[in-house]
């Protein structure tokens, strides 16, 4: 089974999928729980988003023991416990085949999958839309399966910001992601957090409607990864260098962006280490290697300049 994949437990919460901890349980995140005044309808039972915030503030317990040395909301659910899991592959297929939903997003996401080959075994979709309760606003959330796809994927993205097809989150939009993130994360400076959402081109929007991109690691390939690097490079990573780490999401269970300050610039880097095991915080020193840029001289995800790209 696929990392971030949903699944439906006997408690009536759905979790998403993080890993396998043992050959009896998983590691999952809490996505919607029961609650007969919820918003969401899953399966014709009432469901509410699950809040991070609320359970920092005590406000909801989860049904199944917590993992905190992941984050403070993973938990460890016995595989007895699943009754099933959602088919996020076939839903995504379904949206994209269907003739009679107008969304711009489609034709984004056929253009990103034809242009970067990505196989559609490779893909998935997450949040709402996975478990069959989105409303005409919800975002779409494109799981992107293994980490192969994740350079040809952002520099197909970062050409659609360039040609002005597709646009970054607004302002706003950046102000209300940092100040969520700090009632989660209150050691993290505000401007930092600001720093990272203004440059983050896995959130892009198209006639006003949210697409994110979700890279995740296939199932071969996150069991296979060296948890001792702090930064898992292939054969086309070809520019080093030293700095400190500024900020990074919080991300575990796919490949982490990290905010790098390096000689007065700053660097975005994706890093394909494994979970949890090698997490790299704000304030670290860490060695990178980066891609370099294309030859008409753009500057790509992976070493991504802030005074190179920007929101218009």
């Amino acid at each position: 089974m696929k990392l971030l994949n949903p699944f439906l437990t006997k408690s009536g919460w759905v979790y998403g999928l993080s890993s396998t901890y043992s050959r009896d349980t998983y590691l999952a995140y809490p996505m919607y729980y029961p609650n007969l005044e919820g918003e969401k309808d899953v399966g014709g039972r009432k469901y509410s988003k699950f809040s991070r915030i609320a359970q920092l503030n005590f406000e909801i317990k989860q049904p199944y023991n917590l993992f905190t040395l992941l984050d403070p909301w993973t938990v460890v659910i016995p595989k007895s416990e699943i009754i099933h899991f959602f088919d996020t592959q076939k839903t995504l297929l379904n949206i994209l085949n269907n003739i009679n939903l107008v969304d711009p997003r489609k034709v984004l996401i056929s253009t990103i999958i034809e242009k970067c080959k990505i196989n559609k075994i490779d893909l998935g979709i997450g949040g709402s839309y996975a478990v069959g309760c989105p409303t005409k606003e919800s975002d779409i959330d494109l799981v992107i399966y293994g980490t192969k796809y994740v350079y040809p994927v952002i520099t197909c993205i970062e050409d659609f910001i360039q040609n002005k097809k597709i646009t970054m989150m607004t302002d706003n939009i950046v102000m209300q992601y940092a100040k969520r993130y700090k009632e989660l994360y209150k050691t993290t400076p505000m401007d930092d957090l600001k720093r990272t959402f203004s440059f983050d081109v896995s959130k892009i929007y198209i006639e006003g409607r949210k697409l994110s991109l979700i890279f995740a690691y296939n199932p071969d390939e996150y069991s296979k990864i060296n948890p001792v690097e702090n930064m898992l490079y292939d054969k086309n990573l070809c520019k080093s260098g030293e700095g400190v780490v500024i900020s990074s999401t919080s991300s575990w269970m796919y490949p982490r962006r990290y905010i790098i300050k390096s000689n007065n610039k700053l660097f975005s880097i994706w890093s394909y280490h494994w979970l949890h095991k090698n997490l790299c915080n704000a304030g670290d020193k860490v060695f990178f290697k980066t891609q370099q840029p294309t030859k008409n001289g753009k500057t790509l995800f992976l070493s991504m300049l802030t005074d190179r790209i920007s929101k218009k």
